[in-house]
């Protein structure tokens, strides 16, 4: 893989090359993680999220081993996410504020009334018992009240 980059072999090559290499036994992990920036090279587009890049690229990936009889857990990679741009490009942006805004989080629920706690709390537990389960229906949840 290193010569292959080395040469310029295009993004498409590198895939094509890498799942030719995993299909042989070779270790899969650490070849992803030391050559998934230049796999998904032509994805990587200036305006657009890393993870919906490296989920085109895994896509690819999918199909070459597809042909072979093969998926992508058989060689321990992650299926791709399947969001849209947009949620992916917030998600990236969000996670980089994680520290404070959970810390912002904690201060704003020590403000609330009993009414609103009760309120966060049910929505809270919603979206984790639907993240937990994406079979779980998660209701529609209306709030409405003054401001603060």
């Amino acid at each position: 893989m290193t010569e292959a980059v080395a040469a310029f072999q295009t993004p498409h090559q590198l895939r094509f090359l890498f799942s030719c290499i995993i299909l042989e036994g070779y270790p899969t992990i650490p070849l992803w993680n030391a050559f998934q920036n230049d796999l998904a090279l032509n994805y990587i587009p200036h305006n657009s999220s890393l993870e919906h890049a490296f989920d085109n690229t895994l896509t690819d990936i999918h199909h070459y081993l597809k042909d072979c009889g093969h998926q992508l857990h058989d060689y321990g990679l992650p299926e791709p996410q399947q969001r849209s741009p947009e949620v992916a490009i917030e998600i990236e942006y969000l996670e980089s504020r994680h520290d404070h805004l959970q810390q912002q989080t904690l201060q704003k629920e020590q403000m609330m009334n009993n009414e609103q706690r009760q309120i966060y709390n049910y929505i809270t537990t919603a979206v984790q018992a639907y993240h937990g389960d994406r079979q779980h229906y998660m209701k529609p949840t209306f709030v409405e009240g003054k401001p603060g």
